[in-house]
């Protein structure tokens, strides 16, 4: 009858205003705390540009949306973390050995030219103290 079509209708009306509301938390959910493949792409790569630094930044992000995670579905948060981890420790790897080969060259004066890639890895070399004194130290000895 045309008035259970209705009813039929009008409940996977509701039910479809139900699967769009879940599908924006979860896009947004996913915004929050998701690589996109490009940043993936980056941190995986052996260089030093744009792209990985951006990479590095995006990783930051989500580790820092992570920990408000954490007080919520800790499980979650903690797989999210630590895969973050090892993908952002082997790009800070390559990040140090470019910045360190770029330094070199700066201090045997072989053309290495101070650049906005340069200047932005030292930035995010800096948060990681080991690396980033590393770097000083094989510069100091010409500052003096």
């Amino acid at each position: 009858s045309s008035g259970s079509l209705v009813e039929r209708a009008s409940k996977l009306e509701e039910e479809k205003k139900i699967i769009q509301s879940k599908s924006k938390v979860v896009n947004k959910l996913l915004s929050q705390f998701q690589l996109q493949a490009h940043h993936s792409k980056a941190l995986e790569s052996n260089e030093v540009n744009e792209n990985m630094l951006d990479a590095i930044e995006r990783v930051n992000e989500i580790r820092d949306n992570c920990h408000v995670l954490l007080e919520s579905y800790q499980r979650v948060g903690l797989d999210m973390i630590e895969s973050l981890a090892k993908r952002q420790e082997r790009a800070y790897r390559v990040l140090f050995h470019w910045t360190q080969k770029h330094v070199q060259s700066i201090a045997e004066n072989t053309g290495g030219a101070l650049n906005p890639i340069f200047t932005r890895g030292l930035e995010l070399l800096k948060q990681r103290p080991a690396y980033f004194s590393h770097c000083l130290d094989m510069v100091e000895p010409d500052w003096e």
